[in-house]
C-alpha cells in the first residue's frame, strides 16, 4: 500500500511500505529503496515543473497596474511623497566579494581607457586639431573637454555628458562604487552625426563598431544614448548583452534582426531649467519643423480661430519661426500647457523642459506609418504610436498630468483642457512637481543606478528591458 510519509523527514513525499514483520520489512529493503526513489525522484520533477514557470514569470517584468514588476519588490512612485529618495531606498548595488568588486573595476578602469580617443575624439592631442570644420575651429565644447567630446548643434550639451561626469566623480572618489553591469562611456550622437556630418570623419563611429564587436562576453555593460540610436552602428553589432537607455524611441530592431534591450529615458539638455509653481492660463508652442506633419501645420489642426473662446490664450508659432532661446524659456516657464511634439523621431526636448519648469505636456502623436519615413529597414509596427516616454516601470501614469491625443483630435483640445475644472489642473501641476527630481541630471542618474540593481538580480537583461519596457514607451493608454 502507499501512504504519506510521517517520519518527519520528507512530511510529503511518497514512500513504499512493505509487510508489517520485521523480517518481511528487512527482506523487502532494496525493493522498498528503488520504489522509495521512484517515487521521490517523481515528486520532485512535479514540484519543479510546477515551481519553474512561476519563478521564472516573478523574475520577469511583468505588467500590473501601470508598474512593472521584477524579481524584487516594484517601485510605485505614486504611493510616496519624495521619488528620489525612493529610488535610493530600493537600489541595492553591492558587489557579492571583494573579488568580484575587483573584477568589475578592473573591466571598467580597461573600459574608460579604451573608450578615451572615442569619448574626446574632438579633443586637439598635443594642441593639434585631428578634425576641423569648413571655418578651421576646433572646439570641444563638453564640460570636461579632455573626456568627452559634446554635440555641437548645441552649446547646452546633453543628458549622458551629465551622466559621466556623475560617474566618473564617484568612481574615482568611492572606493566600494558597484554597478555590476560595465558603463559604455561613448557621446553617441557626436560620434555618430557630429564626426561624419560635420568634421567629415568616420573615425570615431568605426572606433565605436570595433568596440562593440569585440566586447567581452563575460560581463554584461550597460550605456546611456541620448539622440543616439543602434542602428547607426551597422549590421555586425550583437546588442544582446547590452543594456540601453535610449532617450530617442526610434527602432525595434536592428539590422541584425535582435530587439534591443532599452529602457526609455528623458530626451534631456545637460542644464537644468529652473520651476516656476505660478502660472499664466496659457498654451504654447514653438520649435522647429522637423519634418513633421503635427508641427507644421498645428494651428490649423487645433483651430486657433474658432476657439477664440477659450478659457485660455493660445500662443502657437509657426514652426521654425524660432524665438530666441531666453524668450522661449520665459514663455515655456509662464504657460500652464506646453504642445511637446515630436519631432524627426519620436520624442522632443521641449517635453522634458516643460516638465523641469512646472507646464503640463500636451502630446499629439502619429502612428509610425506616417511618421517613419527615414530608415525604412528600422521602423516598428505600423500600428505602434510615434511616441516614447519613460518611468512608466516605476509607476508614472503620463495621463495623471499629460495630455496624450491622436492628431486626428486636435480639433477637440481646447473643448477637452476648457472642461477641465481647476482643481483637476491644479492636482496635475501638483503631480508634476512631485515627478519634477525625475527629470533632472540627478534624477536620471537615480534611475539608471536603480534599474542596474534591478538587472543585477534578473536572469537577463531582457527581463527589466525587453518587450514589456518596449511596450511601456510606446504606449499612450496610461
Amino acid at each position: 500500500m502507499h501512504k504519506m510519509s510521517d517520519s518527519g523527514r520528507y512530511p510529503g513525499f511518497v514512500q513504499f511500505v512493505g509487510a508489517s514483520s520485521n523480517s518481511d520489512e528487512f527482506a523487502n529493503a532494496p525493493r522498498r529503496s528503488f520504489f522509495t526513489c521512484w517515487a521521490t525522484g517523481c515528486t520532485y520533477l512535479l514540484v519543479a515543473i510546477s515551481i519553474v514557470p512561476w519563478y521564472l514569470l516573478y523574475q520577469k517584468s511583468i505588467v500590473s497596474d501601470g508598474v512593472a514588476r521584477t524579481g524584487q519588490d516594484p517601485i510605485d512612485v505614486r504611493n510616496v511623497d519624495d521619488v528620489l529618495h525612493a529610488l535610493r531606498e530600493a537600489t541595492h548595488l553591492r558587489a557579492d566579494s571583494s573579488a568580484s568588486l575587483h573584477k568589475w573595476r578592473e573591466a571598467q578602469k580597461a573600459m574608460l581607457e579604451r573608450t578615451l580617443p572615442i569619448r574626446a575624439w574632438l579633443t586637439p592631442s598635443n594642441g593639434t586639431c585631428l578634425y576641423k570644420r569648413s571655418n578651421g575651429s576646433c572646439t570641444n565644447k563638453a564640460s570636461s573637454p579632455f573626456e568627452w567630446t559634446s554635440p555641437h548643434s548645441t552649446d547646452r550639451g546633453l543628458a549622458d555628458e551629465a551622466f559621466f561626469e556623475h560617474f566618473m566623480q564617484r568612481f574615482r572618489t568611492e572606493p566600494n562604487f558597484y554597478l555590476g553591469l560595465v558603463y559604455l562611456p561613448i557621446p553617441w550622437k557626436s560620434v555618430a552625426e557630429d564626426a561624419p556630418r560635420r568634421y567629415h570623419t568616420q573615425v570615431p563611429l568605426k572606433q565605436t563598431v570595433q568596440l562593440l564587436q569585440y566586447l567581452d562576453p563575460d560581463f554584461r555593460y550597460f550605456t546611456v544614448m541620448v539622440q543616439g540610436c543602434a542602428h547607426d552602428f551597422g549590421v555586425d553589432i550583437n546588442w544582446s548583452n547590452v543594456l540601453v537607455f535610449d532617450s530617442r524611441g526610434s527602432d525595434r530592431t536592428i539590422p541584425s534582426g535582435g530587439l534591443v534591450n532599452r529602457v526609455p529615458i528623458p530626451l534631456r539638455y545637460m542644464e537644468e531649467l529652473p520651476l516656476m509653481p505660478v502660472k499664466s492660463r496659457q498654451v504654447f508652442f514653438a520649435g522647429s519643423c522637423s519634418w513633421n506633419e503635427i508641427r507644421m501645420s498645428l494651428p490649423s489642426l487645433v483651430n486657433v480661430s474658432e476657439n477664440a473662446s477659450s478659457e485660455y490664450e493660445w500662443l502657437l508659432y509657426e514652426c521654425d519661426d524660432k524665438l530666441p532661446y531666453e524668450i522661449f524659456v520665459g514663455h515655456l516657464r509662464n504657460a500652464t500647457w506646453a504642445f511637446c511634439v515630436a519631432g524627426t523621431h519620436p520624442v522632443s526636448f521641449v517635453t522634458y523642459q516643460a516638465l523641469q519648469v512646472g507646464s503640463l505636456p500636451i502630446i499629439p502623436y502619429d502612428m509610425f506609418s506616417s511618421s517613419c519615413t527615414r530608415h525604412e529597414w528600422s521602423c516598428p509596427s505600423r500600428s505602434e504610436a510615434f511616441i516614447w516616454l519613460p518611468y512608466r516601470d516605476i509607476g508614472v501614469r503620463w495621463l495623471d498630468f499629460a495630455v496624450l491625443l491622436p492628431k486626428s483630435e486636435l480639433t477637440n483640445l481646447a473643448h477637452i483642457i476648457d472642461q477641465m475644472k481647476a482643481d483637476n489642473v491644479a492636482k496635475r501641476l501638483a503631480t508634476v512637481q512631485k515627478y519634477r527630481p525625475l527629470f533632472t541630471p540627478v534624477g536620471l542618474a537615480t534611475y539608471i543606478e536603480y534599474i542596474l540593481s534591478v538587472a543585477q538580480k534578473s536572469f537577463g537583461l531582457s527581463s527589466v528591458a525587453g518587450p514589456d519596457a518596449y511596450e511601456f514607451g510606446r504606449s499612450t493608454m496610461f
